[in-house]
């Protein structure tokens, strides 16, 4: 899977964001 980093530097797999929400969906 993608890791994706996120700007408060949490890293999160691109599967759990699926099941949650679309990546674009998530509030910076």
């Amino acid at each position: 899977d993608r890791i994706i980093t996120m700007r408060d530097g949490t890293i999160v797999s691109d599967t759990l964001n699926k099941k949650k929400k679309p990546p674009e969906e998530l509030s910076w």
